[in-house]
């Protein structure tokens, strides 16, 4: 295999894994490390925290429904951001649903659900979650991925700076986006007549509005 087929296949288990690891942050599920280098039963992986004190067959609690839907959006994730990325890079077995990560997301469905019918319907939903949820973090998944490719292995220290700094990148995007239309169209002018603000008054009494409200010239 030539260096620019390893690269191609790193990169693409770097998306994959990275998109494990935001889905897990975003569903509150702590990390211990993420890696992209291989060894026997895996290409790549993310270490998390298993299930504590919530058993899903039994717990039927909110708290106990939303961890389970957590974990089975991070395991759809990883496919889901590996195939936004490049999804010529995703093997026959992907495409035909018998990868690692959807067998443990089907025992998941399975566990909270009545019947086999039930848990793929389940399955079908949070696919579609998981895929809105990939599109909207996508910049973070690049960022992680981009460092899981030079790096090959993250923290969840490592991992969560780089997050902040997709998210600093952005409030600065934002920042420099509006002192632009700020200097194209100059400050924006109160509006006029100000919207009037109620504030309690005593029987008999005329009161003056406090500081800071508005009230209509004489």
């Amino acid at each position: 295999m030539s260096k620019a087929m390893r690269d191609s296949v790193r990169r693409s288990i770097a998306f994959h894994e990275a998109g494990h690891a935001i889905a897990c942050c975003s569903r509150r599920i702590k990390i211990h490390h993420a890696t992209i280098i291989p060894a026997r039963g895996y290409r790549g992986r993310v270490k998390h925290a298993p299930f504590r004190g919530i058993d899903p067959t039994s717990d039927n609690s909110a708290r106990g429904d939303w961890r389970v839907k957590g974990q089975v959006i991070a395991c759809l994730a990883g496919q889901e951001a590996q195939r936004r990325y490049s999804p010529r890079s995703l093997r026959h077995s992907d495409h035909n649903q018998a990868g690692g990560d959807y067998k443990l997301a089907l025992d998941l469905a399975l566990m909270v659900n009545a019947s086999e019918e039930q848990a793929t319907a389940y399955l079908k939903w949070l696919r579609i979650v998981t895929h809105d949820l990939v599109a909207l973090r996508w910049p973070q998944i690049e960022r992680v991925a981009g460092a899981l490719f030079e790096r090959e292995t993250l923290t969840a220290e490592e991992i969560k700076a780089e997050i902040c700094d997709v998210r600093g990148e952005r409030r600065r995007a934002w920042r420099e986006a509006e002192a632009g239309a700020v200097s194209r169209h100059g400050p924006r002018k109160a509006a006029w007549p100000p919207r009037l603000t109620r504030w309690p008054s005593r029987p008999g009494r005329v009161e003056r509005p406090p500081a800071g409200f508005l009230s209509m010239p004489d």
